[in-house]
């Protein structure tokens, strides 16, 4: 039994060749810049496949993808054991980012989330959270530290809204790290002589490699990170039109899985 990496790259550019495939110009996505996947067969190249550990439960392994995401992610700060973590939006990824930085020896990760059924759930797995919508996101998160001086080592942009990046650069020490992990739709606000003056380092990260599919199996099959707690959903293929749409108006979803 086995869960596929679902990333293509070209093979040949000096970006794959390094390794770095996630950012190849080419790089496809099997059933986002393909036909979906949606379905009972499924063609995917075989050395895209990683075997799933004996005992591991195939909704688990659904998740690997997006906790490759965070691992990928995380990777790129450079957070310590110990260390603060925020993060802006506790949707799937943002939400998997709170368990990776726990996992990886963060002392302290605090969420920003304006979906109250994802707040709750936050909340039910023991993490602060703060409502953007009636409290200042800036001041409720440094406030949750219990060593609120100086602010987090790293704040992860989860959310792309326009004006959590500027809030991120708000939230991080001096010389802290804000992380750029979502997709934007449209140009987000940057306070830059803000950033500047405190000299905050920014980070990109997109997707993952194999080795963050490698770690990411391992982090779920040892229980170091545990996903269940956000399937909230399991449907079949008939039902994939009204979970898009609750979907799409924010409705009471985490981690939806199809059972094709």
């Amino acid at each position: 039994v086995v869960v596929a990496e679902p990333m293509v790259g070209c093979g040949i550019c000096r970006s794959c060749r390094s390794g770095n495939y996630n950012v190849c110009h080419k790089r496809i996505i099997l059933g986002a810049e393909t036909d979906g996947v949606f379905a009972q067969l499924v063609r995917i190249p075989l050395h895209n496949l990683f075997k799933i550990p004996d005992g591991m439960p195939f909704e688990e392994a659904a998740l690997v993808q997006p906790v490759a995401v965070t691992v990928h992610a995380m990777r790129r700060t450079t957070l310590l054991a110990g260390g603060a973590v925020a993060i802006l939006g506790a949707g799937p990824i943002g939400a998997l980012l709170g368990m990776t930085a726990r996992a990886s020896g963060a002392a302290a990760v605090v969420f920003t989330e304006p979906n109250p059924f994802r707040r709750a759930l936050m909340e039910r797995m023991g993490f602060p959270v703060i409502d953007p919508t009636k409290d200042d996101p800036v001041a409720g998160a440094v406030s949750a530290l219990s060593d609120a001086e100086g602010g987090f080592d790293v704040a992860f942009d989860a959310a792309g809204a326009a004006d959590t990046i500027s809030q991120a650069v708000r939230m991080v020490r001096v010389q802290g790290e804000v992380a750029l992990i979502a997709k934007y739709r449209e140009e987000p606000r940057i306070s830059v002589n803000e950033a500047q003056k405190r000299e905050v380092n920014f980070i990109t990260a997109r997707a993952h490699t194999f080795e963050d599919f490698g770690v990411a199996l391992k982090l779920i099959a040892s229980r170091s990170i545990d996903v269940r707690p956000l399937i909230t959903n399991e449907i079949g293929l008939d039902e994939m039109p009204e979970a898009f749409r609750m979907l799409k108006d924010r409705g009471p979803m985490m981690k939806v899985l199809c059972q094709p």
